[in-house]
C-alpha cells in the first residue's frame, strides 16, 4: 500500500490498491514511479547465475523507461563477479594457459562474459594468446615490465631468412681486434635447485666487459619444471616459471645487444608442448634478441671472411663420450662444410676435431680443412640433484669457445 508518511510506493507490498477515480480531479495525487536499484537488482541475479541476455530481457520488460544497455549490465555484472571471485585468483588461475571455457567454469561465466573479461585485461599484466598442442587457443597471464628496457645497441648487423627459415647472417663491423670469441650458454637451469649461480653470473660479467665476447643461446637457459615434468622436477626447483622468466630478463638485459641468437631445450618446450607457450620466447622478445624454435644456421661475416655455425639443443640419452660426439656430428651428414657444429642437453663440455676434404673452385684444389663439433658444458650442479640420485656420472664445467680470426682461421677450445 501507499505509505501514508512519504507517499512512496511500496515494491514488496502486492496487496490490491485503490486507483483513484480521476488524477487530474485529485489534487492531492503525484504518479511516481518506482526505480529499482539496479546494483542490488544484478546481485541478486548474479547470485541465481542467471545468463546475462536474460537479466537484460528481464530489466527492459518489467522497468519500461530505465533504459539500461547490454554493456552496462556487463559492466555491472563483471564487478560482482570480480568482487566474488578475485581479481587475483583469476591472475593466479591464468598463471598457465587456459581456454575461455575453462576459465568461464571455473568462475562460473558465460562464455561471453569471460570473452569481455579478458578484453578489459588485468592491470599489471599482459595477456598472450597462444595454441596449445592440438591448435586449441588458450591464454596465460605474464607481469608487464614496469617501462619498456632501454638496450644497450648492437655494433653487429643481421638478416633473417626472407622466407623464415632457421639461417641468420651476421656481419661484424671492421674492428682493431685480432680475434672475436663466441661462447654458447646452454642448460643454465635457472631455477633448479643445481643451478651454479655464481659460475653463470661469472660468464655474463665476463661477456659484458669484454668487447670482442659475444655469445648465444642453446636452449635449457630455465628449469620451467611442471607438474607433469619427469620425477619430482616440480618439487625440486626453488622459483615458480614466471619469477624464472622475470629474472632471467634482469641478468639477460647487460648483454642482450652481445647475443646473436637463441634456440629453446626440451625445458623450454614442456611449455610449448602443453599450451604452445615457450618461456625463451617471450625473454626473446622483451630483449630483441632474434630466436628461433629450431636448430639454426648461422653464417659469421668479418672483414672479407666468413664462418658458419649450426646449433641445436640436442636429444640423445647416450652415457659415453663417443655415442654424444656421434650425436653431435649427425647433421654432418645432411650438411655442407661447416666450421662449427654446437649441440647441448647432455652437459659435458667437450670438442672434437674432424677434417674434411673441401673443393677450393678459386684455386682449383681440394683441401682439408677442419670442423669442430662441439658440445656445450652446464650451469647445473650434481649433488642433490636428479644426477646424483640416480648415480649418474657428473657433469662437466666449462663453455666451449668458438674463436674466429681476422685473417680467417678459426678453432674452438674450453675455457
Amino acid at each position: 500500500m501507499e505509505d501514508e508518511k512519504d507517499g512512496v510506493l511500496d515494491p514488496e507490498d502486492t496487496s490490491p490498491r485503490e486507483e483513484p477515480e480521476d488524477p487530474k480531479d485529485n489534487e492531492v495525487y503525484e504518479e511516481r514511479k518506482w526505480t529499482p536499484d539496479m546494483d542490488s537488482l544484478l546481485s541478486t541475479y548474479i547470485d541465481e547465475e542467471r545468463h546475462i541476455e536474460s537479466i537484460h530481457r528481464c530489466i527492459n520488460k518489467a522497468f519500461d523507461g530505465v533504459n539500461f544497455t547490454l554493456q552496462d549490465i556487463i559492466d555491472r555484472r563483471s564487478y560482482h563477479t570480480t568482487d566474488r571471485s578475485s581479481t587475483s585468483q583469476i591472475i593466479t588461475y591464468l598463471s598457465e594457459g587456459r581456454t575461455v571455457r575453462e576459465v568461464a567454469n571455473r568462475f562460473k561465466l558465460s562464455l561471453r562474459e569471460t570473452e569481455e573479461l579478458l578484453d578489459r585485461g588485468f592491470t599489471g599484466y599482459d595477456l598472450w594468446p597462444i595454441q596449445d598442442s592440438n591448435g586449441k587457443a588458450r591464454y596465460i597471464l605474464l607481469p608487464q615490465l614496469e617501462k619498456p628496457l632501454a638496450l644497450a645497441p648492437r655494433i653487429w648487423k643481421l638478416q633473417l631468412q626472407p622466407a623464415g627459415q632457421p639461417w641468420i647472417w651476421i656481419r661484424f663491423p671492421e674492428t682493431s681486434w685480432d680475434l672475436i670469441k663466441i661462447v654458447p650458454l646452454s642448460d643454465v637451469h635457472y631455477g633448479s635447485t643445481g643451478f651454479l649461480e655464481d659460475k653463470f653470473l661469472g660468464y655474463i660479467e665476463w661477456i659484458a666487459n669484454t668487447p670482442n665476447a659475444f655469445t648465444f643461446i642453446n636452449g635449457d637457459l630455465i628449469e620451467n619444471a611442471l607438474r607433469d615434468s619427469v620425477g619430482g622436477a616440480i618439487y625440486e626447483a626453488k622459483k615458480m616459471p614466471n619469477t624464472q622468466i622475470n629474472e632471467m630478463i634482469d641478468i639477460l638485459r647487460p648483454i642482450a645487444h652481445k647475443i646473436l641468437w637463441a634456440i629453446p631445450g626440451n625445458h623450454e618446450d614442456r611449455t610449448r608442448k602443453l599450451a604452445g607457450f615457450d618461456p625463451l620466447e617471450v625473454i626473446c622478445k622483451v630483449l630483441d634478441i632474434p630466436f628461433f624454435n629450431d636448430s639454426i644456421n648461422a653464417t659469421v661475416w668479418w672483414g672479407e671472411h666468413q664462418w658458419e655455425f649450426y646449433a641445436k639443443h640436442g636429444n640423445t640419452n647416450s652415457a659415453t663420450k663417443g655415442g654424444k660426439l656421434n650425436a653431435a656430428k649427425k647433421p654432418q651428414d645432411q650438411m655442407e662444410y661447416i666450421h662449427f657444429y654446437i649441440m647441448g642437453h647432455v652437459h659435458d663440455a667437450m670438442t672434437n676435431k674432424i677434417d674434411k676434404h673441401v673443393r677450393n673452385f678459386k684455386t682449383f684444389e681440394l683441401e682439408q680443412k677442419p670442423q669442430y663439433i662441439i658440445i656445450c658444458g652446464s650451469f647445473h650442479g650434481y649433488w642433490g640433484t636428479y644426477a646424483s640420485k640416480a648415480g649418474m656420472s657428473p657433469s662437466s664445467g666449462g663453455a666451449p669457445t668458438c674463436i674466429i680470426y681476422r685473417n680467417g682461421d678459426f678453432k674452438a677450445n674450453i675455457w
